[in-house]
């Protein structure tokens, strides 16, 4: 069994939505996997939009202070 570092998290973008004020809008999907170790490591009973919005926002920016980091494994075309 894994421990919650070790967890590899499968997130696919499966659309960018480039908005007309210059951000852009991912669409993700999200494996079983990954919303359960969510839900776990947030402290939620449903999942929340607005709290995997937040965690995506700073875990792109950078932001270690969760503890949680990611690298880029493939670039569909």
């Amino acid at each position: 069994m894994r421990s919650e570092t070790e967890h590899i998290a499968r997130l696919k973008i499966s659309k960018i939505t480039d908005n007309e004020n210059g951000t852009s809008t991912l669409h993700f999907d999200l494996d079983d996997d990954f919303v359960k170790w969510f839900k776990k490591k947030e402290g939620l009973k449903r999942f929340s939009q607005k709290r995997f919005q937040k965690f995506i926002k700073d875990t792109l920016s950078g932001d270690v202070t969760s503890g949680v980091a990611g690298t880029i494994i493939a670039k569909k075309e």
